[in-house]
């Protein structure tokens, strides 16, 4: 059983992201919760991507003090943090 609420909005956030890592990380699969840094896949280049791609899909301002690694950890914790930038509470 999932121990994060599941909503249609959260379910696209997850999607979206998904297919941006299987477009841009080669022979990779990855669960929503995986670490997908500790993989070894991907390297800071890639993250500013990521960043990048956050910023212009889900129209969210990504600050300075946004980028630690527990926003970007997963992609359950991507789609966590875009609810709250879009909430306004970061």
């Amino acid at each position: 059983m999932n121990s994060y609420r599941e909503t249609p909005e959260r379910a696209e956030k997850i999607e979206a992201i998904s297919t941006f890592l299987s477009k841009h990380v080669r022979n990779a699969e990855f669960g929503i919760s995986d670490d997908i840094f500790a993989s070894g896949l991907l390297n800071s280049l890639f993250a500013l991507q990521l960043v990048t791609f956050i910023e212009s899909h889900f129209r969210v301002p990504i600050e300075d003090e946004d980028l630690v690694l527990e926003n970007f950890s997963s992609i359950l914790a991507m789609a966590s943090f875009i609810e709250s930038k879009q909430r306004g509470a970061g």
